[in-house]
């Protein structure tokens, strides 16, 4: 019983320092795409310090709790029968917006067969991320999710989820621009977003994107196939995990 304890810390703090590392390469990136002053970015990497300290003290105690159930907040985008994907998302994320397709192929392979709900996780180094974030729940509103995470992607890589042009998405999608910009004006969804984010700290996320395949934390932007790193090690892509869930042997 001690050594499953010791096995199952040592691989939350694995979890936690692959995270850690994803997002030293997030803002690596970040901040070579965008000018920022030097004050930014010394706030920013205090936040990200202490978020990430407070995580680690919480892993290693066991303190994390499982991951919150499907709930009336969140957006199933799509609902099956044998596995559960709970996914924590940016939509101002380089990493997320790679994750998105990985996680379309999952969809499309499986189907029916695969739950997959999306929640909020706006990473604070992404001063766009909370507005895209509203922005996918206007979209929502009006039956355009899947849609709108799309455009909103798409943005990200223009460096363009800032008003106008997620106000061009949207025209774009042929959504009610009043409705749209009523919504995205009120923040009416700031507190739902924020919420989601605080808690996920309790369940060990302590960056984006971050699944829980049946209750297990799976950090990072996993690709879909198996792969192999440079140094020669091999990795169990997301189709491969979702197959043991499901006992698929072929």
């Amino acid at each position: 019983m001690k050594i499953f304890k010791s096995n199952k810390i040592f691989w939350r703090l694995a979890a936690a320092s692959a995270v850690s590392l994803l997002v030293v390469v997030g803002l690596f990136y970040f901040f070579n795409q965008r000018a920022v002053s030097p004050r930014h970015l010394s706030n920013e990497a205090a936040k990200l310090k202490q978020a990430n300290a407070a995580a680690l003290s919480r892993l290693n105690a066991g303190q994390t709790l499982p991951v919150k159930e499907i709930n009336a907040d969140d957006y199933i985008w799509q609902k099956g029968a044998g596995a559960e994907l709970i996914v924590y998302l940016d939509f101002d994320c380089p990493f997320s917006r790679e994750y998105w397709r990985t996680l379309k192929s999952a969809r499309a392979a499986f189907g029916k067969q695969l739950t997959i709900v999306l929640r909020h996780y706006p990473v604070d180094s992404h001063p766009n991320a909370v507005l895209a974030a509203q922005a996918f729940e206007c979209g929502r509103e009006q039956g355009q999710a899947e849609g709108t995470a799309d455009a909103l992607f798409d943005n990200q890589v223009k460096n363009d989820n800032n008003r106008a042009g997620i106000l061009a998405a949207a025209d774009q999608l042929g959504l009610d621009n009043k409705k749209f910009v009523k919504c995205l004006d009120s923040e009416k969804y700031r507190d739902k977003i924020a919420a989601q984010k605080e808690e996920a700290g309790l369940f060990g996320v302590i960056g984006a994107p971050t699944s829980f395949l049946n209750g297990r934390n799976l950090p990072g932007a996993y690709q879909f196939e198996d792969f192999t790193d440079a140094t020669g090690r091999q990795y169990s892509g997301l189709r491969n995990m979702i197959k043991k869930e499901l006992k698929i042997e072929n």
